[in-house]
């Protein structure tokens, strides 16, 4: 992933967090958890793509 898809991935991820608390007040149901879920998996995501993690990477065993 390039630095411009992350930038992107970051910007949609703060329309969603935005969309997030507009239905929240309009609505006036507490959607703390899902914010905070949504959240952390962005975090992980993007920690995982600073880091070079992939699925594979993160799954394999070094058996000697």
């Amino acid at each position: 992933m390039d630095a411009t898809q992350i930038l992107i991935d970051k910007i949609q991820h703060e329309i969603d967090m935005e969309l997030f608390r507009e239905i929240q007040e309009e609505i006036r149901v507490d959607l703390t958890k899902e914010m905070e879920l949504a959240e952390k998996k962005f975090n992980t995501k993007m920690d995982r793509v600073i880091k070079g993690i992939t699925n594979k990477s993160a799954h394999e065993t070094n058996n000697l």
